[in-house]
């Protein structure tokens, strides 16, 4: 886990988790599941911010990094955000 990092994201990728749900281990490993399958996949990253509303609509609702911007160009540093890389 990369704790206040960002990743660059699949635009419009938000098969599943939805708004108003808890981040959960299940989510998680479903997300890396999803993101294994697809080659367009760099990893996973989920909000971890104390934005209330915010947070209603990302805590439950993990979004897929772009493997097009890669490590270089595709991560940036934010407080609010957790990324998960695929190893």
């Amino acid at each position: 886990q990369l704790t206040g990092i960002r990743c660059q994201e699949l635009p419009g990728v938000h098969p599943i988790g939805d708004i108003g749900i808890e981040w959960s281990d299940q989510l998680l490993a479903d997300a890396e599941s999803l993101c294994i399958e697809d080659s367009e996949c760099l990893g996973v990253m989920r909000y971890i911010g104390e934005n209330e509303a915010h947070c209603r609509d990302w805590c439950g609702r993990p979004q897929f990094c772009a493997m097009e911007g890669g490590l270089a160009g595709g991560l940036t540093e934010n407080a609010a955000w957790a990324t998960y890389l695929k190893v």
